[in-house]
């Protein structure tokens, strides 16, 4: 049985200063409310190809493991690439492990990417991870 999100703290470190806090969700449901709370902060990014705004996150697990990153906001309520936060942790932990190629990755750097994930450890650690816990 993979570990369950336990917690999901925002911290918007661009934008207005008022909406330049962290919050904190906890429970089952923490990932959707965080997602629902970045679509509100949403409104006051920047539209995409504009630029971005921010914000770090930190996922707590219910075994203590923590997932660490940083979210590209913009006003569509999605980071700039179009991903969910849900969908940002699935594919860069999918990238470091190896397993999913970005589509404008040409091979020569997707190979040397691939060699330096395996060789510091982190394709290891990333793969793990997806075994053990729900993204």
């Amino acid at each position: 049985m993979k570990q369950k999100v336990a917690a999901v703290e925002l911290n918007r470190v661009e934008g207005p200063v008022a909406e330049c806090r962290a919050v904190t969700f906890n429970g089952p449901d923490a990932m959707s409310q965080a997602q629902t709370y970045l679509g509100k902060w949403s409104d006051t990014a920047p539209a995409k190809d504009e630029g971005y705004d921010k914000v770090d996150f930190t996922v707590t697990y219910a075994d203590g493991e923590t997932y660490k990153g940083r979210y590209d906001l913009v006003s569509t309520g999605l980071n700039d690439s179009g991903e969910t936060l849900r969908q940002q942790m699935w594919n860069f932990l999918r990238f470091i492990a190896g397993l999913t190629r970005p589509a404008w990755m040409k091979d020569v750097h997707w190979n040397q990417a691939r060699q330096r994930h395996e060789d510091n450890g982190s394709a290891q650690e990333a793969s793990k991870f997806l075994e053990t816990h729900e993204v």
